[in-house]
């Protein structure tokens, strides 16, 4: 098994991130997920919130909107509509993008609940 896999991070602005990583969490439809090397295929939704990648004993976060993410064992691929690396931006920026990640979260939340 690979000890790593390929992350595309894309916006409408282009690509935000593209890398070898060790392995990701994100907030997908049915809750967070940990994405491992050798993961079993999944499509599934992307709610706003952190993408934490982990690469080298290292970790990034990028808070990202909505959006989709494929994923196998060997790449994962997600589109977002944003996404801002949390130590490129002011403190005050990324708790207001939290505010409406955490906003926007609980609103689609809801919407799935009701649809149950």
């Amino acid at each position: 098994m690979t000890s790593n896999f390929k992350l595309d991070l894309v916006t409408p602005e282009g690509r935000a991130f593209s890398d070898e990583v060790d392995g990701i969490v994100l907030t997908g439809g049915d809750g967070e997920m940990g994405i491992l090397p050798g993961h079993e295929p999944v499509s599934t939704t992307v709610l706003p919130g952190s993408l934490v990648i982990s690469k080298d004993g290292k970790e990034l976060e990028i808070i990202i909107g909505s959006g989709y993410a494929e994923i196998t064992g060997h790449y994962a691929h997600i589109l977002t509509d944003s996404a801002v690396r949390a130590d490129k931006a002011d403190p005050a920026a990324i708790a207001d993008a939290r505010k409406r990640a955490d906003a926007a979260r609980a609103e689609i939340l809801a919407s799935l609940a009701q649809a149950s």
